[in-house]
């Protein structure tokens, strides 16, 4: 199985601004998501599987993210694994949208939505990333066979993700929703992929209720 986590909650996030390729450090809330990612890893893995690989995006809010999952995982001590870096994993680049505020325009639907090779202004095409998740996703396919591949991420890969998985175009990733924190699961080893899950959440409903509690006094 392919294991697709979207990252914790990182400072930008926390700010409401798009966030590319810049880096930024998890929040003391999204190291408590990436926790409840890995607890969710060992409670969810059959009698015969297990995490064999841990793959993550080279910006510092996934690797983070892997290292505190590897950490949970270790502790199982049947299911260690340690990240390991694959630039292919990156986000999207927004070019001059980073650091923007994010919101959704009520007018004209800008070209890059529209057809995926036209790149955002100066960042790149989404194309760009459908064709490097799908490469990584095939070469995966024989590894996932002996046990999952968890891959640590943004929000534009594992969208792209399930574009590949369901043979649909990548523009299809505008239309969907994928939570900080969230696991989506791809079965790579038939003929064709199947979308097993998506946007898992459920690990991460039982946040903390204050501030105080999630550690962000």
């Amino acid at each position: 199985m392919l294991i697709f986590v979207r990252h914790g909650e990182c400072e930008a996030n926390a700010a409401g601004v798009l966030v590319g390729r810049s880096n930024s450090s998890l929040t003391e809330f999204g190291r408590w998501q990436a926790a409840a990612i890995g607890r969710s890893l060992v409670r969810t893995r059959g009698a015969d599987t297990k995490p064999v690989r841990l793959l993550t995006s080279p910006l510092e809010r996934a690797v983070e993210t892997a290292q505190v999952i590897a950490s949970v995982l270790r502790a199982a001590s049947d299911a260690a694994v340690e990240p390991e870096v694959d630039d292919r994993l990156i986000e999207l680049d927004y070019g001059r949208l980073e650091g923007t505020v994010i919101h959704r325009s009520p007018v004209d639907t800008p070209s890059w939505v529209l057809d995926p090779t036209v790149p955002l202004p100066g960042g790149e095409p989404l194309a760009a990333v459908a064709e490097r998740v799908a490469t990584l996703c095939r070469e995966l396919s024989s590894t996932a066979g002996a046990g999952d591949v968890v891959l640590v991420t943004h929000v534009s890969p594992a969208k792209a993700a399930v574009a590949w998985a369901l043979g649909c175009d990548v523009t299809a990733s505008w239309r969907m929703s994928l939570g900080l924190a969230s696991v989506t699961r791809i079965d790579p080893k038939l003929d064709r992929p199947l979308l097993v899950s998506f946007n898992e959440t459920w690990h991460v409903m039982d946040a903390p209720d204050t501030e105080a509690e999630r550690g962000i006094t």
